[in-house]
This record gives structure tokens, C-alpha cells and sequence, in this order.
């Protein structure tokens, strides 16, 4: 989940653009079946913590990403960093 990339939020420009491309199919908004932590940070920056069974199942849009436009946001998130991790959610 790339928090950043809600509508409302700083990097939101960025599914618009691929979807526009053809590159990202909105699927459908779906919870995840677990509870995580979502908190707002500094800078309106949302931070999901890998934290099971604490706070809410978190409400998130769905989508059918290109190995493209993931690479994409995996750069912009910072993930070769060590900044985020991608890691799979159950919805």
C-alpha cells in the first residue's frame, strides 16, 4: 500500500497519470483482512506499520499495476533505499 498515492495526498498525480497511460486498471477499494497501524506523519506523509492485529483493517483502493509503473513508484517510495517495503497484504 503506497499511502502517498491516495487521492488527497502528495503523490496522488502519479496513479492518474499511469492510469491515463494504460498502465494502471483500477480494480475495486477493498480492506485488509488484518489490522495495521495507519498514522499521518510529518509532512501529510501516511506511514502503514507492519504491526498485525493493532488499530483498523485499513481501506485502500485496488489496482492491477504494470512491471513498469510498479518499478516506478518502488523508486519514488524508496524501497531499494530501505526507506518502505513492499510487502503483500490479504484484502
Amino acid at each position: 500500500m503506497y499511502e502517498t498515492l491516495k487521492r488527497g495526498f502528495s503523490n496522488h498525480i502519479l496513479i492518474q497519470e499511469k492510469i491515463a497511460a494504460g498502465d494502471v486498471i483500477y480494480i475495486g477499494d477493498y480492506q485488509t483482512l488484518d489490522k495495521f497501524p495507519l498514522i499521518c506523519g510529518p509532512y501529510r506523509v501516511p506511514f502503514l506499520f507492519n504491526i498485525l492485529g493493532t488499530r483498523d483493517r485499513v481501506l485502500n483502493k485496488l489496482y492491477f499495476i504494470s512491471d513498469r509503473s510498479l518499478s516506478r513508484m518502488d523508486e519514488l517510495e524508496g524501497t531499494s533505499r530501505n526507506h518502505y517495503k513492499r510487502l503483500p497484504l490479504k484484502v
